[in-house]
């Protein structure tokens, strides 16, 4: 462990008249690794039509299956939720995630 992450580092204002002190704590911040995807009702009806479907799903990491369903969620319009859908049923039938063309 590093000195600077144990011990806590004191800033004094310097710049106005008044003795400020701040004292800022190390905290390591950790990624919540309990948090639940939340399937959209689209890829849901997906998953009940094709099984195929869901079983490739759930053998993506989490990460790549929350890319999936922030995907669908965010679209503003039926439309924009179909055409997304419509382009990532391939994509999970290949095992390919959403953005693994972007990443080496």
């Amino acid at each position: 462990m590093a000195w600077y992450t144990s011990v806590p580092i004191i800033y004094t204002s310097l710049l106005s008249s008044l003795p400020i002190q701040y004292v800022i704590l190390y905290k390591k911040i950790q990624p919540n690794k309990n948090k639940t995807i939340v399937i959209p009702n689209e890829l849901n009806e997906s998953f009940q039509s094709i099984p195929l479907l869901k079983n490739n799903y759930k053998y993506f990491n989490p990460e790549k299956q929350h890319e999936f369903a922030d995907y669908i969620s965010k679209a503003k319009s039926a439309e924009t939720d179909q055409s997304r859908l419509q382009k990532i049923i391939p994509l999970i039938l290949k095992n390919i995630g959403l953005n693994d063309k972007y990443r080496k």
